[in-house]
Order: C-alpha cells, then sequence, then structure tokens
C-alpha cells in the first residue's frame, strides 16, 4: 500500500504536533481526497497573489478570483441585459482595497524584489516528493507493508542573496505568503508578528525532500503593505519533530481507515465546511462558555 503525505494532511490533524480537535469527515473531503475545499479567503488571496506575481498555482483550475463590491440596482439589471450570468455578479464589481494592495504587492515583486533578491523564476510550481525511510519505531507501530510518500509543491526553487547582510544561497525553496497584516497584535496559529511560533509544518516536509534551505516570502495587504522574508533555519530538533509528526499523522490516518471519517460537528469546525449543507450533525452556533469565578 502507498500512502502520500501533504503538508496540509497533517496541518488539519495537527498544530505544532498537538492534536487538534478536528472533524475526519472534513479532513478526509478538504485535505486527503480534495474532493471539496474549505470556504476561507486566506486561501483564495494566496492563489491570487502567486497568480498576479506570475507563477502560476500549485491549484490547477481552482478560481483564485477575489469578490469585489456589491453591484447596485441598476448595475444589476445592466449585467443581466448583457447576459452576464448571476454567478458573476461579484466579481464584476468595484475593486475592493484589498485586491489593489494584492495587485501593487506583486507588482512590486516583479519588478523590484525580483532583482534586488536576484531571484530566478524559471522554477515555479514544482511537484516534489521523497519516499519516507520508517524507522525502528515505526515499524514497530505500523508495519513495513506501508510505503510513504512525502511531497508538496515549492513555490520558487531558486537561487537568492540578501544584499544587505551579504548571504547568498545557490538554490533555495521560497514560499509565498499572504496576511492582512504581518505586525498585527493579533495572535493565532496563523500569525507573522512571531514567527517563530507558526507550524511549519510545510517547511520541515520542504527541508525533507530537497535538502535546501527554506525561506518565507510574507507579503501584506495592509496599509503599508509590508513585506518580510523569514529565513527558516533547520536543525535535528526540526527533523525529529518532522518525523515524529508523520508517524503520528499515518496513525490516524490508519485509524480512521479501519474505524471511518466520522464527523466531529462544532462551530469552529463547521462554520467553513463545504460539506455543511448535507451533513445533519452540523454545529452552526458557538457552545456557551463556562467560566469559575474565583473571587
Amino acid at each position: 500500500m502507498e500512502l502520500r503525505i501533504h503538508p496540509s494532511n497533517i496541518t488539519a490533524f495537527f498544530n505544532k504536533g498537538e492534536k487538534k480537535s478536528y472533524c475526519a469527515r472534513k479532513v478526509k473531503a478538504c485535505n486527503i481526497d480534495r474532493t471539496h475545499r474549505e470556504d476561507k479567503t486566506v486561501f483564495t488571496y494566496g492563489l491570487f497573489l502567486e497568480q498576479q506575481m506570475g507563477l502560476g498555482s500549485a491549484y490547477e483550475g481552482e478560481d483564485a478570483r477575489i469578490e469585489r463590491k456589491k453591484l447596485s440596482a441598476a448595475q444589476i439589471k445592466k449585467a443581466t441585459e448583457a447576459g452576464i450570468p448571476e454567478s458573476e455578479f461579484k466579481y464584476i464589481g468595484e475593486m475592493k482595497v484589498d485586491e489593489e494592495r494584492l495587485l501593487a504587492q506583486a507588482e512590486k515583486f516583479k519588478t523590484l524584489l525580483v532583482p534586488e533578491y536576484g531571484i530566478d523564476l524559471s522554477r515555479t510550481q514544482e511537484k516534489i516528493s521523497k519516499e519516507w525511510h520508517l524507522s525502528k519505531e515505526a515499524e514497530n507501530e505500523i508495519g513495513t507493508d506501508l510505503k510513504i510518500i512525502i511531497e508538496t509543491t515549492a513555490d520558487i526553487i531558486s537561487p537568492i542573496c540578501d544584499p544587505v547582510d551579504d548571504i547568498f544561497y545557490e538554490n533555495a525553496v521560497i514560499d509565498v505568503k499572504s496576511t492582512s497584516n504581518i505586525f498585527s497584535e493579533w495572535e493565532n496559529e496563523w500569525s507573522w508578528k512571531f514567527p517563530v511560533n507558526r507550524d511549519h509544518t510545510q517547511a520541515k516536509l520542504s527541508h525533507y525532500i530537497t535538502g535546501l534551505p527554506f525561506i518565507y516570502f510574507v507579503f501584506d495587504y495592509s496599509p503599508d503593505m509590508n513585506y518580510m522574508l523569514f529565513d527558516l533555519k533547520m536543525n535535528s530538533s526540526n527533523m525529529y519533530t518532522f518525523n515524529k509528526d508523520v508517524l503520528e499523522y499515518v496513525k490516524l490516518y490508519l485509524h480512521h481507515e479501519e474505524n471511518g471519517w466520522y464527523e466531529n460537528a462544532s462551530e469552529s469546525n463547521c462554520k467553513t465546511c463545504p460539506l455543511k449543507n448535507e451533513c445533519d450533525k452540523k454545529v452552526m452556533i458557538k457552545s456557551i462558555v463556562q467560566l469559575n469565578c474565583m473571587y
């Protein structure tokens, strides 16, 4: 049996090694079989930015358009008379500021940053993979009949230099990210203000496959239109947690293959789930938070 593992497979179950309160049915559809996609604006923004930069897309056929301002009654009438389908109305209005800023960031990347950092765009959206070699511990827990392939898509594989600090890499994996504000005070698992606190599964998988340095190239669509580059240093500890995460994922995958990909309904799991309209266990309201008064 062959099992192919993509970063999103692992991060659907775990965040920095800690098991999430996931819905197995949703994970199977969105992250493993990929027959459905979660309704996430941040995902669309990322695809849009990469396409506008000329990098292509790892998700062929995905609609990366950003929804625009709502049409007025007069505009709807005009669009209808022109034969434009109602499903397209959300894409033909006036641009929102987020789209304008992402377009400006893409142009800055192509005209200023690519030459300044010595980036070569001849290798983009490159599919990379490598067989995962089972440790003795893994063999004892999951057997030896399973062939495991680690795979991902590199946004860019290119030389890159830091003209300020005189650093040069002959090749590196460069991963483009978009966010609303790099320096936002709102801390969650996606925050870039403290990048070391993020889950770096994708970086670890890429390094395992290629052995190359991994650099995040992060752009935001705040009024300041910031960008930052982060060179994530890999060490034996990173690779230890990588191997541990892969093993834990495989064990969970085999568990659900044997016991079913069952639902775990909650407001947080269901609100962006593409299966919610056909799921009789969906929960669309938040639970009441229990507080114990200590005074």
